[in-house]
């Protein structure tokens, strides 16, 4: 028996999706490619077949190797539902009742976790967390499908954040932090409703304040002060109510300023 349309859907959906919040090019593999042909001529040969699913429906190639194990009650998905990739497992997931819900567990070629996301009623909901060689990378929450509450990215192999943030209703809200391999801060930021609403601070690498400045609806204003090493001020940027460029003063090293462009 082959793999149904709903299946295949749901499985495509959260592979891509993982993929694409990685930063991966999602591409269509050769299981699911052949899974679609078997369903399509099964469909072809009996395409009133009555019969309905209940308990454990496993789909082989071929060559008999596994590719789905999926449990069924009165022709839905109720329990587990497991897809492999070359004989070894991908991916691990429940439903209820034809829906999502509880744990999906992803899986790489070498059957270490790469993700662990979180659905109830057939949305994500909950955390979200990626991983790489054992370490987690991104942990995100989720609310009814939006990303809702803290964020977390890390340096690749490492426990050393590289990022800290939160969103509400799938919009950055709150201050947004990002820092050096070594943990320093590099920048802070602060976002309403997705938005840079208020100040932005920019560091050196050796943790002294490089650039201090202001946003309105994501758009400069105010005064955006550059600085040297020292803390004396180096560069100076004023803005209108329309985010113009009204006069700009450069200094030296110690404070004194050496042009003026109005």
């Amino acid at each position: 028996m082959a793999l149904d349309k709903k299946t295949l859907d749901l499985i495509r959906e959260s592979r891509t999706w993982n993929e694409k919040d990685m930063g991966i090019q999602p591409t269509e593999s050769e299981e699911e490619k052949d899974l679609e042909n078997k369903e399509k001529a099964e469909k072809e040969s009996d395409p009133k077949s009555p019969k309905k699913r209940n308990g454990c429906v496993e789909q082989r190639n071929e060559a008999g190797v596994l590719m789905q194990r999926v449990y069924y009650r009165d022709d839905k998905r109720n329990g587990s539902a497991e897809i492999y990739v070359k004989g070894k497992l991908a991916q691990k997931s429940y439903f209820l009742d034809d829906v999502l819900e509880g744990q999906v567990e992803m899986f790489d070629a070498n059957e270490e976790k790469t993700a662990d996301l979180s659905y109830v009623q057939g949305k994500k909901h909950g955390p979200v967390i990626f991983y790489k060689a054992g370490l987690v990378m991104i942990e995100n929450h989720y609310k009814e499908d939006l990303l809702d509450g803290p964020a977390v990215s890390y340096y690749p192999c490492s426990t050393q954040k590289n990022m800290t943030a939160h969103y509400k209703d799938g919009l950055l809200e709150g201050t947004m932090t990002t820092y050096t391999d070594t943990g320093k801060k590099a920048r802070v930021m602060e976002y309403s409703k997705g938005k840079r609403q208020g100040a932005s601070v920019m560091y050196y690498p050796t943790g002294e304040v490089f650039e201090e400045s202001m946003f309105s609806e994501d758009q400069p204003c105010g005064v955006t002060v550059q600085y040297y090493q020292n803390g004396s001020k180096k560069y100076e940027r004023f803005f209108d109510h329309t985010s113009k460029v009204t006069k700009e003063v450069l200094y030296d090293h110690l404070g004194n300023p050496i042009t003026q462009k109005a």
